[in-house]
């Protein structure tokens, strides 16, 4: 959409879609990383209850 309104602001437009990106990029990371946790977590059957 700034392409359209503002071809000079190449700069601009373009930092915006490697950010966001990058962003998302990470966020799927992080997912993942949160995923392989939790599932380490429950196949290591850990529990907080002293029984």
């Amino acid at each position: 959409m700034g392409k359209k309104r503002e071809p000079q602001a190449k700069g601009f437009w373009l930092t915006g879609i490697i950010t966001g990106f990058v962003g998302i990029g990470i966020a799927i990371i992080g997912l993942i990383f949160l995923i392989i946790i939790f599932a380490a977590a429950a196949a290591g059957g850990y529990s907080d209850y002293g029984y």
